[in-house]
């Protein structure tokens, strides 16, 4: 085991500030990107909007994301993570702003039978148009947000120290996943719909400005690689047949991560027939969304720190035994659809686990595998991939779901990606196992 390193004092100060302020500014990310999936129920009661229109604006967007980040990995290594932060944090401000904005457009809501009534002689189809136009543009800018943050810590954290720092950043971020889960029934609740993205975008213009002045991006001056350069040396790194496994495990994990998490609200309001106002003070919802950030903090905590300190900072196996997780929770889940309490603690599982995943993945390796260097780019292949994973099953999920009209198609769809990577995880254990015997 390599010696604990040391720092000076205003090197850790630093460290410190970055910490926080990137951790709660990707807490907000969350917040102004998963707003959507919980205002979803409102929509439909008040707009009309059809389940396959809220599945092409989450689709829609997720793959924006998904090739946006195969090109905006080898910019931010060329131009820098801070300024590639501002620039994802400044972009999302405005496409929540925009997207509340949309609110307007209504003259008139569905109620009592009656259809919405649109401005300007627009119609539905125009409006889920230009949702999906604007929430695609969101999408374009969230997708900066990871990849900058990776790019950053790799320079602040070496080798051994990121098991443990993933697992404590995980946690940090997931106060997100709690604004989005408590805070956003709240605001639908009290307030018209629009602020679900307004409230999130003013949150927003808040971290921009502490990102801008107190992140510092490196512990010394260096120069960037052109983005040239950036693929160049993905191409050829040492462990590219390694970092080329992990694309395909992070489609896989796209598409279980997605495809459970833009459909949980809808889950509770249709399958359990819950109307939008009534979501937030229905028991099992508010047993997953208060217990649901624990359980992923603990994830954190646990599946970083257990790879550097029982798997010798190697970070497959830890994958491998989430997937099995995973995979055990939603087979579960097709048994018992009936009762909203047992989906709800089977969903709380597969969050926990699913966390584990996406913790070591995005968190770890990417930083172990493109180093100082290229992180950013490897770290926008693997997001990619991930969300790529997110568009394909959130268009499966919606057309299955709209055809048979039964959600226990939802977690038999996501078992077939999951066998997958637990598969690819297993054989990237076995591999990384037989290069350190050589």
């Amino acid at each position: 085991m390599s010696p604990k390193p040391t720092y000076d004092k205003a090197f850790l100060q630093q460290r410190f500030i970055n910490f926080y302020v990137l951790g709660i500014s990707y807490a907000v990310f969350y917040f102004s990107r998963y707003n959507l999936s919980t205002a979803h129920p409102k929509f439909k009661e008040l707009l009309e909007l059809p389940y396959s229109g809220y599945s092409a604006i989450i689709g829609t967007a997720l793959l924006i994301y998904g090739l946006t980040v195969f090109i905006s990995g080898p910019l931010i290594d060329r131009v820098g993570g801070k300024k590639a932060m501002l620039l994802g944090s400044g972009g999302a401000l405005l496409s929540n702003v925009l997207f509340g904005a949309t609110y307007f457009l209504v003259e008139k809501n569905a109620i009592s039978g009656s259809h919405a009534i649109l401005k300007y002689g627009l119609n539905l189809t125009n409006l889920i148009s230009i949702m999906t136009f604007i929430w695609s543009i969101n999408y374009f800018f969230q997708s900066f947000g990871a990849l900058s943050i990776v790019k950053i810590n790799s320079a602040w954290y070496k080798k051994s120290e990121r098991g443990s720092f993933s697992g404590k950043f995980g946690s940090v971020i997931q106060l997100g996943r709690m604004l989005v889960l408590t805070v956003c029934p709240w605001i639908l609740y009290s307030l018209p719909w629009c602020y679900v993205f307004f409230i999130p975008a003013l949150f927003q213009a808040i971290m921009f400005f502490l990102i801008w002045q107190l992140v510092e991006e490196h512990p010394s001056r260096h120069s960037h690689p052109s983005i040239k350069d950036a693929i160049k040396a993905i191409l050829s790194a040492p462990k590219k047949e390694t970092i080329l496994l992990c694309v395909f495990v992070a489609v896989f994990t796209g598409m279980i991560r997605n495809g459970v998490e833009h459909q949980i609200t809808v889950f509770f309001s249709r399958h359990f027939y819950v109307a939008s106002e009534n979501i937030r003070s229905y028991f099992p919802y508010q047993m997953y969304a208060v217990l649901t950030p624990f359980a992923m903090i603990a994830a954190s905590l646990l599946s970083g720190p257990s790879s550097d300190k029982y798997f010798s900072s190697r970070r497959f196996p830890v994958m491998t035994g989430a997937f099995f997780l995973t995979f055990i929770g939603l087979f579960c889940m097709m048994f018992d659809m009936k009762n909203p309490y047992v989906s709800s603690a089977l969903l709380i599982f597969v969050m926990f686990s699913l966390q584990g995943v996406n913790n070591i993945l995005m968190g770890t390796l990417t930083a172990d595998l493109g180093g100082e260097k290229i992180s950013g780019s490897v770290t926008g292949v693997f997001d990619g991939a991930q969300y790529v994973g997110g568009s394909a099953i959130s268009y499966i999920i919606g057309g299955v779901l709209t055809k048979t009209n039964n959600w226990v198609y939802w977690p038999l769809v996501l078992l077939l990606p999951t066998s997958l990577a637990f598969i690819m995880s297993t054989l990237l254990t076995k591999k990384e196992k037989a290069e350190l015997a050589l």
